[in-house]
């Protein structure tokens, strides 16, 4: 694979290469491989992960462009060979999606739920298929129960029909139809960004703790989590009286019923936000786009790869005003 990779990057003279799938374990021979070929590879993380006993979950990249404080955690407590890691905000933007359609059904409705699964499955899933499925029931049956109440079903990659093929699905399937059939339920493309669903929403319910409703939250929308793999090491624990994530579906039925009624507090993530998205934007293409042009600037000038790395690294600190405590250890995985 490096000589395929090396003989790649050399023949199209590649000077960056872009990796971002953390669980793949090619992405070290890709490093090797541009890095002889005379360029570099930049990586940028796309999920929130809660474990760091996963040896396959390497980071090799020169770059490594983060969320925020969270990740870069994460990051060095997983151990990685990058070069630098420097934070980036959030990549995620409002995709297109019907708005038209939600603006309506947001009018409609007196109090709406955008909720969001986990997608499949897979040896080291946090939730199972019929967790999945207990999950879906429940807050659909909480919109049976509420005439008032609607849906937005933003699924990770299931299409509507897709949902038939989970444990109860045929149950889930008729229910979440009639629902739609009266227009209390819009069941979402999953093209769509979350950050749109939540949007029209009072209130995001995942799944499990996921990336998708660290998204909304980045919106300034109130997320909750069903937590039932009890990840108590997650940072938002060290919140003593947190309400954001939730082990017990019976607890986030509550927490749901409490929003519905007025209650500001609860999925509120004011306190961690920066943490997660370190300039509190959505402006990251933006600026890492900014950090790949001085790169490239410099070197096809000087043909100095680790020379204009450096400078485009130093030149992105200071011009994005990066304080030197982001880069310092602040115990929230617990044991630094």
């Amino acid at each position: 694979l490096y000589r395929i990779y090396l003989s790649i990057y050399k023949e199209y003279q590649v000077k960056i290469l872009f990796q971002h799938q953390e669980g793949e374990w090619r992405v070290a021979v890709q490093a090797r491989a541009i890095e002889d070929a005379g360029g570099i590879m930049i990586g940028y993380h796309w999920s929130i992960f809660y474990w760091t006993t996963e040896p396959q979950l390497i980071a090799p990249q020169h770059v490594y462009f983060v969320w925020g404080n969270i990740s870069y955690e994460w990051l060095q407590k997983n151990e990685n060979t990058c070069k630098y890691i420097l934070p980036s905000g959030i990549w995620v933007v409002r995709g297109n999606a019907p708005d038209v359609e939600l603006s309506n059904f947001r009018n409609s409705m007196n109090f709406v739920l955008a909720i969001f699964d986990s997608g499949p499955w897979r040896y080291n899933s946090a939730i199972s298929p019929i967790d999945q499925s207990v999950f879906y029931l429940r807050i659909i049956e909480l919109l049976e129960k509420n005439s008032t109440w609607g849906g937005i079903v933003k699924s990770k990659r299931y299409e509507l029909e897709d949902i038939s093929s989970i444990p109860h699905g045929n149950e889930i399937y008729k229910k979440m139809k009639n629902l739609i059939d009266k227009r209390r339920l819009v069941f979402l493309d999953p093209s769509v960004s979350p950050v749109t669903a939540s949007s029209y929403a009072d209130l995001s319910v995942c799944a499990t703790i996921q990336s998708a409703g660290i998204l909304a939250a980045g919106l300034n929308s109130k997320v909750i989590h069903h937590d039932l793999a009890g990840f108590l090491m997650f940072p938002i624990y060290m919140e003593s009286d947190q309400k954001i994530l939730y082990p017990s579906l019976d607890d986030l039925e509550k927490a749901i019923f409490r929003v519905s009624e007025g209650d500001q507090s609860i999925g509120d993530f004011s306190k961690w936000q920066q943490k997660f998205n370190y300039f509190n934007d959505f402006k990251a293409p933006e600026r890492v786009g900014h950090f790949i042009q001085n790169y490239m600037d410099n070197v096809l000038k000087t043909g100095d790869v680790m020379s204009s790395l450096d400078l485009a690294v130093k030149k992105y600190i200071h011009d994005n005003k990066i304080k030197d405590d982001f880069f310092t250890l602040k115990g929230l995985w617990g044991d630094e």
